[in-house]
C-alpha cells in the first residue's frame, strides 16, 4: 500500500526531487559515456596492426576512463544523498502526519526508498538516452583532441545501458539509505 504513494508523491512535490534527478541523470550520462569509451578502446586494442605503444596508450586511456566512472558515481551519490536529506528535512511535517495516522517507521522508510527508485528510473532513462545520443561523438572527440591517433568506434548502445542503468539505480538506493533512516525516526508529534 505504501509503495503506491511514492509516484504521486514525487509528482506532487517534484521541485524537491529535481536536484537528485539532474545529478543522477548527469552521473548516468558520464558513466554511459565512460562505458562507451572503454568499449571503444577495448575494440581498438583487439584490432590487427595496433603497435605495442598504441596498446599501452589504449590501456592507459581505459584506466583513466575507469577512474572517470568512479568519480561520476561518487559525485552522483554525494549529490543525491544530500538532495534526499533535504527532501526528508522539508517533509518532516508530512512524514510526521503519516506516522500519526499509523504508518510504521519501516513503512516510512520504504516510502522514501521507493521515491528514490522512482527518481532513479527517470534519471536512468534520461542519462542513458543522452549517452546513446552522444556515444558517437565521444570517441571522435578523443581523437580530435589528440589523445590518441587511432580511430575509435563506439560499441553497441546496449552495453552502456546494461552497465550504467543498474549502477544509477544502485547509487540512488544507496544514497537514499541514510535519509530514509532519518525519515523513519521522525516523531508523530512533528505533525
Amino acid at each position: 500500500m505504501i509503495g503506491r504513494l511514492s509516484p504521486p508523491t514525487v509528482r506532487q512535490s517534484w521541485p524537491a526531487y529535481v536536484g537528485a534527478l539532474v545529478a543522477l541523470a548527469f552521473g548516468t550520462l558520464l558513466l554511459s559515456l565512460t562505458v562507451t569509451l572503454i568499449g571503444a578502446t577495448a575494440d581498438a586494442t583487439d584490432r590487427p596492426g595496433v603497435t605495442t605503444a598504441e596498446r599501452v596508450q589504449l590501456e592507459d586511456l581505459s584506466s583513466l576512463f575507469g577512474f572517470m566512472a568512479g568519480i561520476s558515481i561518487f559525485m552522483a551519490m554525494f549529490v543525491v544523498a544530500s538532495t534526499f536529506g533535504f527532501v526528508v528535512a522539508t517533509r518532516r511535517r508530512e512524514l510526521g502526519l503519516l506516522r500519526l495516522v499509523g504508518a510504521t517507521p519501516r513503512q516510512v522508510r520504504r516510502l522514501v526508498l521507493t521515491e528514490s527508485a522512482v527518481v532513479a528510473i527517470a534519471a536512468t532513462v534520461l542519462g542513458c538516452a543522452a549517452g546513446t545520443v552522444l556515444a558517437p561523438v565521444a570517441p571522435w572527440l578523443v581523437r580530435e583532441r589528440g589523445i590518441t591517433d587511432l580511430t575509435l568506434h563506439a560499441p553497441a548502445a546496449w552495453l552502456a545501458w546494461s552497465i550504467a542503468g543498474p549502477c544509477a539505480a544502485g547509487v540512488a538506493i544507496l544514497a537514499c539509505w541514510i535519509p530514509s533512516r532519518r525519515a523513519a525516526r521522525i516523531d508523530p508529534m512533528k505533525a
